[in-house]
């Protein structure tokens, strides 16, 4: 038996549109000894706040 809606579709929401978009952010960090550190976090991005992301 087939199945009647994909992951896909149910992730787009019943609009039809994407609730957010995902991207990771890399931050360098100095570490206490001079190293340098990358910190990694994952965004939601939406409409409100793609200006803050993409800083444009």
């Amino acid at each position: 038996m087939a199945k009647k809606q994909s992951f896909a579709q149910k992730a787009l929401g019943k609009d039809g549109k994407a609730l957010a978009e995902y991207v990771k952010v890399v931050k360098a960090v100095r570490g206490d000894k001079g190293a340098w550190k990358f910190k990694t976090q994952m965004v939601a991005v939406t409409d409100e706040n793609r200006n803050e992301v993409y800083g444009g």
